[in-house]
């Protein structure tokens, strides 16, 4: 269904992306076994379904929010050559920016804060009475739970259709019990799809991109890709 909301997106629009750490995209390697090749293993990002769609629908702009891997687990490994490996195919297409997670306490836009913008433009009008200090129970229903801060738990994308134009939000969310992938896709004229505009408005304008991090992760790619390669 996800690439199906995508193949209706303008191309010549942004498409943004809540990413997590992007391992919906597969993993890079080099060294790919026979019958991966043959079956064309969706869990190799050279033959990802969701990579390769993006990739050859030739977005002009591709925007993506994820977390930051700064740890020394194989995770986090990978998901740096995971995002090296998508710089250097993507080019000066794609804008990364990091997840940043502020205590309020600790925040010095807690007066000015853009989470209030979230409220102010809500189609709910205020109606929950959410004051300034409260959590909004759209972010909390989210996993939300601090101010503007990210929910890293949230996956999904937010296009224009190409057929008319409208913004459209499509959201995948998490069902822990069985731990299955729920998909839920919104139209311009629900207040769901406004209020998802709004959060990704508010976290892109928060989130700052860091072009040192992302360097290091396009060198811990090509490292990669040449010790595996010997």
């Amino acid at each position: 269904m996800i690439r199906g909301f995508t193949d209706n997106a303008d191309q010549f629009k942004p498409i943004c992306i809540f990413g997590g750490d992007l391992n919906f995209f597969g993993d890079v390697v080099v060294n790919i076994k026979r019958l991966d090749r043959i079956l064309k293993n969706n869990n190799i990002i050279e033959y990802n379904k969701q990579y390769n769609q993006i990739k050859n629908k030739g977005f002009r702009k591709i925007q993506i929010l994820c977390m930051k891997p700064e740890g020394e687990s194989e995770e986090d490994k990978k998901t740096r050559i995971r995002i090296g490996y998508l710089k250097e195919k993507l080019k000066g297409n794609l804008e990364i920016k990091f997840f940043e997670e502020k205590a309020c306490d600790d925040c010095p836009d807690r007066k000015n804060c853009l989470a209030c913008e979230v409220c102010k433009k809500c189609p709910e009008g205020k109606a929950c009475k959410r004051t300034e200090t409260q959590i909004c129970d759209k972010l909390r229903e989210s996993f939300q739970s601090r101010c503007y801060n990210p929910d890293t738990q949230l996956r999904g994308r937010i296009v224009k259709r190409k057929s008319d134009g409208s913004t459209s939000a499509a959201i995948v969310t998490t069902h822990k019990s069985g731990k299955s992938y729920i998909l839920k896709e919104y139209s311009s004229n629900t207040k769901e799809c406004t209020i998802y505009l709004n959060i990704w408005d508010v976290w892109w304008k928060k989130c700052k991109v860091d072009e040192d991090f992302i360097n290091q992760c396009i060198t811990d790619y090509k490292n990669f890709i040449s010790a595996e390669g010997e």
